[in-house]
Parts: structure tokens; C-alpha cells; sequence
């Protein structure tokens, strides 16, 4: 006969069954977490050892890339290093640029200065100009006056050197009116001269001489006392007289002009030639 159990006893083993239940539970739990727990290990160390791998990969690379990288650096280091060179030759030759520079500009605000007393200098310069070419147009008229004035200073010199210069034939005309009276007709002469007067009295002889010479004859050798006449001059009694004619043509050509004049009381075919004061 079975006999029922009390409510305490079935409580107890009913709270045992709970323990014995929650303890299996338990178990596997733990059995499960256990087995996931290895699996997931594994499965972790795979992975650990791939990205292990990739990251030594990147390691190496990096390692690589940093070598690149230093090699890089140490290129542009290099060229930081000429530039810094280029640099200070640059920044010298700047320097000596502005020096220059400073030396031009004042070299041009000396030329400006030298420029400007220049430009004074040549203001000067042609007023002074101007002003000579004033003086000088004075002094060109002073000087074509003066030059004026002499020329006709000389022309009266020499027209009172020929004034009072005696007469006289030159050797040419001395030929020439002896030539010349030789082809003409020939006679008898009277000469007059002026009294007291060298002049007049040694050229009336000179051309006397050349009419003698001719194969003229002198008859009278007269002077006039205080005469006024100039010149020469021939007496003849007509016009028609060639002797008288003759003479006055010859001594014109020779460079003396003759004035002929009339003289009806005279004899017939006579000839008088007077010579007067020089004109």
C-alpha cells in the first residue's frame, strides 16, 4: 500500500527535483558555453592569425612606404638644402640689387641735378647767344660801315693820288701814238702849257716828244700865265684841218680825250696843242 507522503515531504522533493533540475541545467550550460567557447576560440585564433598576418603584411609595407618616404626626405632634404643655398645667393644678390639700386638713384638724382644746372647752364647760354648775336649784328653793321666808309676813303685816296699824280704816256701808249701819228699826216705844231705848273708842263713836253719823234715840228713852246683850262685840247683855224683831226683821234684812243675847238684867227693849216692842269 502505498502511502501518500505529507505536504511537507512533497514539498521537499519537489524542491529537490527544482535543485537537481536547475544543477543539470546548469551543466549543460556550462558544457554548451564550453563548447562554444572553444569553437569560438578557434575560430578567433584564425582570425587573430590572419589580421596577425595582414598587419605584419602592412608592417612590412609601411616599413617600406616609411624607407620610401625617408629616401623622399631625405632627397628633399637635400634639396631644401640647395634651395636654402639658391635662397641666401638670391636674398645676396637681392641685397646687391638694392645696393645698386640705391647707388642708381643717387646717380640719378646727381644727373637730374647736373641735368637741371645743365638745362640752367644752356638758358644761359642762349641768352648770352642771343645777346651775342645782338652785338654781333651791331658790330657787322659797324663793320660793313666802317668798310664802307673805307672804301670810299680809298677811292677818294686814289682819285686824289690820280689827281695829283703827274701824266704820263707808258710805254705802250707811248708806241701806240707813235704808230698811230705816223700813219697819219705830218706838219707843223705850237705847244701850250700852264705856267708855274710841272705837271702840266712836263706831259705838254712828253707828248711834244712823241709828235717830234712822229715827224711833227714844234714851232712854239708858249705857257699861259694863270690859265684855268684843263685837260687837252687843239686850236685849229677849221674844222676841216686833218692834221688837227688826226691828232685829237690818236691821243683819245691812246687814253687821253682831246677837246677840239675853232679858231678862225689863226693861219691857215696851223695846229695848237695846249695841255692844261690836270682835271
Amino acid at each position: 500500500m502505498i502511502q501518500s507522503l505529507s505536504p511537507i515531504e512533497e514539498a521537499a522533493r519537489s524542491e529537490r527535483n527544482w535543485f537537481i533540475a536547475t544543477v543539470v541545467w546548469l551543466l549543460v550550460g556550462a558544457a554548451i558555453t564550453g563548447l562554444l567557447t572553444v569553437l569560438l576560440y578557434r575560430k578567433t585564433g584564425k582570425s587573430q592569425s590572419a589580421v596577425k598576418a595582414d598587419a605584419d603584411a602592412r608592417i612590412v609595407e609601411a616599413g617600406a612606404t616609411a624607407s620610401r618616404a625617408n629616401a623622399d626626405a631625405a632627397k628633399a632634404n637635400e634639396g631644401l638644402a640647395k634651395a636654402d643655398v639658391e635662397i641666401a645667393k638670391l636674398n645676396a644678390d637681392a641685397e646687391k640689387a638694392k645696393t645698386e639700386r640705391v647707388e642708381a638713384d643717387k646717380q640719378i638724382e646727381i644727373a637730374k641735378a647736373d641735368a637741371a644746372r645743365a638745362k640752367e647752364g644752356i638758358a644761359n647760354a642762349e641768352a648770352q647767344s642771343a645777346k651775342a648775336a645782338v652785338e654781333v649784328e651791331r658790330l657787322r653793321i659797324i663793320v660793313a660801315n666802317a668798310e664802307k666808309e673805307r672804301a670810299e676813303a680809298q677811292k677818294a685816296l686814289l682819285d686824289l693820288q690820280e689827281r695829283i699824280r703827274p701824266r704820263h704816256l707808258s710805254a705802250e701808249q707811248w708806241q701806240k701814238l707813235l704808230e698811230r701819228l705816223k700813219e697819219g699826216p705830218v706838219g707843223s705844231f705850237s705847244l701850250l702849257s700852264v705856267a708855274n705848273n710841272p705837271e702840266s708842263i712836263g706831259f705838254a713836253r712828253e707828248l711834244a716828244a712823241v709828235l717830234k719823234e712822229a715827224g711833227w715840228t714844234l714851232l712854239k713852246d708858249e705857257y699861259a700865265m694863270a690859265s684855268s683850262f684843263s685837260g687837252i685840247g687843239i686850236l685849229v683855224p677849221n674844222p676841216e684841218n686833218p692834221r688837227g683831226a688826226h691828232l685829237q683821234k690818236v691821243l683819245t684812243e691812246v687814253g687821253f680825250p682831246v677837246v677840239a675847238e675853232l679858231s678862225p684867227k689863226r693861219e691857215p693849216d696851223s695846229v695848237l696843242l695846249y695841255v692844261g692842269s690836270k682835271p
